[in-house]
């Protein structure tokens, strides 16, 4: 879950993508590769604070992913 409207201060990433951004195949949310990014983000800044929106959809091509992030993102 993210906070709307975003709280002062906080960067949001978005990841847009296909299936490899959407990642059905793992365990859990946790173990997505855009979990690990933004992990890695906040061990480099801790004073930081970041949240995410992965926005990946199965079979996306890269113009899908643009009108799907222009529109919902």
């Amino acid at each position: 879950e993210i906070d709307l409207p975003k709280p002062p201060k906080r960067v949001r990433i978005a990841f847009v993508g296909a299936s490899t951004t959407y990642c059905a195949e793992v365990s859990s949310d946790a173990a997505v590769w855009t979990q690990g990014v933004v992990d890695s983000l906040q061990r480099a800044f801790p004073q930081t604070s970041f949240d995410f929106i992965n926005a990946g959809v199965p079979g996306y091509s890269v113009k899908s992913s643009l009108q799907h992030f222009q529109h919902y993102v």
